[in-house]
């Protein structure tokens, strides 16, 4: 069993939560159990969710479907079992619902009352949770995929607070949400619902997706009424429809009341877009029915709505680092406005203030609304960083903010490429396989990083054999094999460039005389020192900048010393690391700095040896196009043939990924190392992407 670092919730919903201590609430000697397991939990989820205690923690490892709706009516945490492995030793898949199964929870118990949903697949169903509480309320919903086609008019996620007494916070992030159209019922629905009928809200909606695929007039992507006076940061979320949605409404936010001033409210980082042009669609509206809202739409991109922005009168507040493109109106109403994109919008309200740009922002496509380097889009650089919000550090992938000292307008920051790398006959050179990608094959000094990986989706896949590296043939990046075998047909390789800017997260690091420490070279890099909880990727380079070729036939592995407070690159073989006239072994290395972003972060396996070690995050469960890159971490050597690999289980529609060992010309091992531990970073850019080009039917090998 893996032991993996859970997650932390986004930055906008920490910020929430500082503001919410008083109304967070803990419970004392809550217990951890398993379904299915024994006693009350050896039969139906809902007998062992009817047992539990106040605060209880169920880990969830069905063997198949859940063919059950669930009514939850006391504090509780549902996720899935960490690192749960089938009995051949694959990633068990993520808990699945069957069809119109649905997750209802009613807080009324009189005491403070805390909820946590992580994880779980609905396959047509929703998730309701309904506040009644005369105390503190927390919900929390993460890492939740949800295929909704009933006419549930709150959402397909929804909170609803329906009191007036206690304070209550709500934190929906990372989920997934496709709507489909339902002829039968009629009513209008939203993806993701936040309904305040109370007198106050805190709540975060962050990086959650919602796909609108079906033709569905009065469809909302996010729907937030902060009625009750609530404060909601609406953050990174990503909202996209189909031609045939004819009324969808990206996000929408309402202060229902005519005598309450509700918010503020903060939409920042999100991105909204048709596939095609709709003249009554609604990007992000505002708005009040006669109350005060104050609000901030800031760094979002808007594309082919009729409206890409709508505030209402009595909203007050900011619009700044947009993209609007594509629409016929853009009505920011009594808001200030600075800094914005505006691009084929047939009636802008107002004057443009300071900032703005009219010129195309070179989006990638209709679907994938990013700028990709080296585009020379106008919008990068071109925002004002005194408009972000102090919280705001990452963008709509979770990628860090600001990399070349002035923020971009729109949803995402230009930022690095990964990819998956195929080899076969057309770029197989021997004992290498050139990267056929135009975006970094011009230079010899860049810091490519590569992770061998698998297909997953085939009933044999290709895993290749041999330590790797990279370098520059005077035309291409190749990955290539450290003992200069022939390079297998079929191998997968996990890419990741990190581009040059100004601030910069990669560097390449050359053993010396002065860095070598047994079997270990000691880095001395201004990112790295001093920082024990960083997450660093490590590739072996062969030339960097042209540099004379050498060869590491080793096994890697990082290693941090706590004396010299240092990390160091380690032969994991225990063989010394060389250096003599002539031979400078060099490494490129990626950092990411603790807290910059969530999509890196550390696993460690457990005690008992396993085929594989699972792998949780929201960018990867059922994503089988991400291109991640891993690095042992483990505090021991283990040996000789200590090459891992990641790899992609399918399990139906859904999957995992999981590290795997793979085998050397020193041997095939088929388990993991007990407490083996590693760095894990995914780019946000890439797996989203691909990932979208997936649910509306495209491949995703370049």
């Amino acid at each position: 069993m893996a032991f993996p670092i859970r997650h932390s919730y986004s930055l906008a919903s920490a910020f929430l939560v500082l503001a919410t201590v008083a109304a967070t609430p803990s419970v004392a000697n809550a217990a951890e159990v398993t379904w299915p397991g024994s006693g009350a939990c050896a039969t139906t989820l809902q007998a062992c969710i009817d047992a539990a205690g106040s605060g209880d923690i169920i880990d969830l490892a069905p063997a198949g479907i859940i063919n059950e709706s669930l009514n939850v009516t006391r504090s509780l945490t549902l996720r899935p079992l960490a690192g749960a492995l089938t009995p051949s030793g694959e990633p068990l898949q993520p808990p699945l619902f069957g069809d119109n199964q649905h997750i209802n929870v009613d807080a009324n118990t009189g005491a403070s009352f805390a909820f946590e949903l992580d994880g779980v697949v609905l396959q047509r169903g929703h998730v309701f949770l309904g506040n009644h509480n005369t105390a503190s309320t927390e919900f929390r919903v993460r890492g939740v995929t949800v295929a909704a086609v009933d006419g549930n008019f709150y959402g397909a996620i929804a909170v609803v607070n329906y009191t007036a007494v206690a304070p209550i916070s709500a934190y929906l992030d990372n989920n997934r949400v496709t709507l489909t159209s339902n002829p039968t019922t009629g009513l209008p629905y939203s993806g993701i619902g936040i309904h305040d009928a109370g007198t106050g809200m805190v709540a975060s909606v962050s990086w959650n997706h919602v796909d609108q695929l079906g033709d569905s007039p009065s469809a909302t992507g996010i729907y937030v009424d902060v009625t009750g006076s609530s404060s909601v940061a609406i953050v990174g979320n990503r909202v996209k429809g189909t031609p045939h949605s004819a009324g969808l409404a990206g996000i929408y936010v309402i202060n229902g009341s005519n005598t309450i001033a509700s918010g503020p409210v903060q939409v920042t980082s999100n991105a909204v877009s048709d596939e095609n042009f709709n003249s009554s669609t609604l990007g992000i509206y505002v708005g009040t029915n006669g109350g005060a809202l104050p609000a901030s739409v800031i760094n979002n991109t808007v594309v082919r709505s009729g409206e890409a922005l709508a505030a209402a009168s009595g909203v007050t507040g900011m619009v700044a680092n947009n993209i609007f493109a594509d629409a016929s109106f853009v009505l920011p109403g009594g808001m200030g406005n600075e800094y914005n994109l505006i691009w084929n919008v047939a009636t802008f309200s107002g004057t443009p203030g300071p900032g703005t740009i009219n010129a195309d922002p070179q989006l990638t496509d209709n679907l994938n609304l990013r700028v990709v380097w080296p585009n020379p889009s106008p919008a990068r650089d071109a925002g004002n960083n005194a408009d972000l919000p102090f919280f705001s550090i990452n963008d709509a992938d979770q990628r860090a903010r600001i990399r070349n000292n002035v923020v971009d307008m729109g949803a995402y920051e230009t930022g690095d490429v990964a990819y998956q790398h195929l080899a076969n006959s057309g770029n197989i050179v021997g004992d290498s396989t050139n990267l056929e990608n135009a975006a970094f094959n011009c230079c010899n000094y860049l810091h490519l990083l590569a992770t061998p990986s698998t297909t997953g989706d085939t009933v044999d896949p290709v895993v290749d054999s041999g330590y790797i590296g990279v370098y520059y043939t005077g035309a291409n990046w190749a990955v290539f094999h450290q003992n200069q075998l022939q390079m297998t047909s079929g191998a997968i390789f996990n890419v990741f460039y990190p581009v040059p800017v100004a601030v910069d997260r990669a560097f390449t690091h050359t053993v010396d005389g002065t860095s070598i420490l047994g079997s270990c070279s000691v880095i001395d890099n201004a990112l790295v020192n001093n920082q024990p909880n960083a997450i660093l990727s490590v590739t072996a380079n062969w030339n960097p900048s042209g540099a004379t070729g050498v060869y590491d036939n080793h096994p890697l592995q990082l290693a941090y010393n706590t004396a010299m407070h240092r990390w160091l690159i380690c032969h994991a073989d225990g063989a010394a690391m060389g250096f003599g006239a002539g031979f400078f072994t060099s490494y490129n290395v990626y950092v990411v700095p603790p807290l910059v972003s969530p999509n890196a972060f550390v696993v460690q396996a457990g005690p008992v040896a396993s085929a594989s070690l699972a792998l949780d995050h929201p960018l990867l469960n059922n994503n089988p196009c991400a291109a991640l890159q891993i690095i042992n971490t483990s505090t021991a050597f283990f040996g000789a043939g200590s090459q891992y690999a990641v790899q992609y289980f399918r399990h139906g529609n859904s999957g995992r990924w999981g590290i795997v060992p793979t085998p050397t010309e020193l041997g095939s091992p088929t388990t993991l190392p007990t407490n083996a531990r590693f760095h894990v970073f995914v780019d946000g850019a890439q797996a989203n992407a691909c990932r979208d080009d997936l649910i509306f039917g495209s491949g995703f090998f370049q």
